[in-house]
């Protein structure tokens, strides 16, 4: 993936340092993966969902390493006086391998950013429903260039590679510009449900119980999003730094995904996480609040009040 500009980081140099860092952040999301399954099959209530898309990104996040120690095995070992230009040449062009390893990135920010919609709908659903179309167009539209990404990375890797990732710049701008919309949008909306539901209870409790999870999906929002920030900003100045980026965000979509599964578990007092359900009922007559955790020692918010209002609701799981 090298650059026509100047570039002070070689396509092999970039490859080695991409795969040394996604493999220490790897080793992080294994911990966290281990973490989140012990939550999700012994810490209460079981969440089939939620332990689906665990696996997968646990699955996504490992495909990935292997298929660059892979290619780093090839590019210096096999190859490396075989292949015209050695490693730098390998590693700076889109081979049918880049291509794979592409998809899987490409996959794996598809369900997180999936996720992101998911948890919008859920909060929303109830008292607006029509919102949840906005950042499920956003997805839609990253699932579009997503394609025409891959579609043009397969051509050109079919065709025996010889071309840079930068000669795809309008469909990768058009991917890393949809997905960071998608998680911005996605987390703003869950987020700020989730503080006027604090507003809310506030007025009946001394400190809004909704305070930690508020920073808990921030955070998570925020991680993914600097990142890819980054990225962009280092792919567009045609930079080698966005290989070594690109191969942290696997990880680290991953790691931001179970950050809020175990914070969460620890928010219900070792009540497992995804048995844990916040639920928020507003009526003109009362108001509810429960935090129903899956054990007997959960901790249990009640609160009512006669006033008048509309009738909202809101419900969010972690699954």
């Amino acid at each position: 993936m090298s650059s026509k500009s100047s570039d002070y980081v070689a396509p092999d140099t970039a490859a080695l340092l991409a795969l040394s860092l996604e493999s220490g952040f790897y080793g992080v999301s294994t911990y966290m993966f281990a973490e989140t399954m012990k939550e999700l099959l012994f810490g209460g209530k079981f969440n089939r969902r939620m332990a689906i898309v665990a696996s997968l990104f646990f699955v996504l996040s490992t495909a990935h390493v292997i298929i660059d120690i892979i290619r780093i095995k090839i590019g210096f070992i096999d190859q490396r006086d075989i292949f015209e230009g050695g490693p730098a040449a390998y590693f700076s062009q889109t081979l049918p391998l880049f291509s794979v390893r592409s998809s899987i990135y490409v996959a794996q920010t598809l369900l997180a950013d999936a996720v992101v919609v998911y948890r919008c709908y859920m909060v929303w659903y109830p008292v607006v429903r029509w919102i949840v179309v906005v950042p499920l167009s956003l997805w839609l539209g990253l699932l579009v260039t997503s394609v025409g990404a891959l579609y043009n990375l397969g051509v050109a890797s079919a065709s025996g590679g010889g071309a840079e990732i930068f000669a795809f710049g309008k469909w990768i701008d058009g991917f890393f510009a949809m997905s960071l919309t998608t998680n911005l949008v996605g987390t703003g909306l869950l987020a700020y449900r989730i503080w006027k539901i604090n507003q809310s209870s506030s007025e009946f409790q001394s400190k809004g119980i909704m305070v930690p999870v508020f920073r808990v999906v921030i955070d998570a929002g925020i991680l993914y999003s600097i990142v890819l920030i980054i990225t962009l900003a280092f792919f567009e100045a045609r930079s080698n730094m966005q290989t070594i980026l690109i191969d942290m965000l696997m990880p680290i979509i991953s790691i931001s995904f179970y950050m809020i599964i175990i914070r969460m578990s620890a928010l219900s007092g070792r009540g497992g996480a995804l048995g844990t359900e916040i639920s928020f009922q507003l009526t003109t007559h009362s108001f509810n609040l429960s935090w129903a955790a899956s054990e007997p020692h959960s901790t249990d918010y009640r609160g009512s009040s006669s006033f008048p209002g509309p009738r909202t609701g809101s419900k969010l799981e972690d699954g």
